[in-house]
């Protein structure tokens, strides 16, 4: 993993919380080895100052509340019930984190409290963002029944919510109608 898009809306029950843990945790010199047996308070500090330094999250804003010596960033997306525009309204932010890293090379983890539904509908996304709409293909339904299949191909439990895959449809759609509108507009 080389970036981290953390769309949960509760960073207490985050998946994110336990991956931080298990990364630090793999991070940290172990005390039963030897080699470190000489001064392991000094060691221990000198790990913790260097590990603090590498830690630093990419985009720094008042939600980020993971440090990562990797670039992790959280946009919370209420669920659909609780907001039925949660998604469609931080999805442009998703889609710029995930294509920043993606078009470098780098694999991006998606990740939020299920993982289910937001990071199922965020996949989509760059899929349809990435291969399809700069091609000037009409997105339509179809279009993302299909991105959902090839997904869901390597991920079986992705299990998105009609919600939340019709404002990934709307976010493509008003976007398609607006640049017409646009063209139509300067000719």
């Amino acid at each position: 993993v080389d970036a981290v898009l953390d769309l949960s809306m509760d960073p207490e029950s985050s998946p994110m919380k336990t991956l931080i843990l298990q990364y630090d945790e793999r991070r940290r010199p172990n005390s039963t080895d030897p080699r470190n047996a000489h001064d392991e308070s000094n060691e221990e500090q000198k790990s913790e100052e260097s590990m603090m330094e590498k830690r630093a999250p990419v985009n720094e804003t008042e939600d980020d509340h993971h440090s990562f010596a990797f670039p992790a960033v959280s946009i919370p997306v209420k669920n659909c019930k609780v907001s039925r525009d949660g998604l469609l309204t931080e999805l442009g932010r998703a889609l710029i984190f995930c294509e920043e890293h993606v078009t470098r090379g780098r694999h991006v983890l998606l990740v939020d409290e299920s993982g289910l539904d937001s990071s199922v509908c965020v996949a989509v996304a760059l899929l349809i963002s990435s291969y399809l709409y700069s091609s000037n293909e009409k997105i339509d339904k179809t279009v993302v029944r299909k991105c959902l299949a090839y997904v869901s191909s390597y991920y079986p439990q992705a299990r998105p919510t009609r919600g939340m895959l019709r404002q990934v449809f709307n976010f493509f759609f008003n976007a398609s109608n607006e640049d017409t509108e646009l063209v139509r507009e300067t000719n």
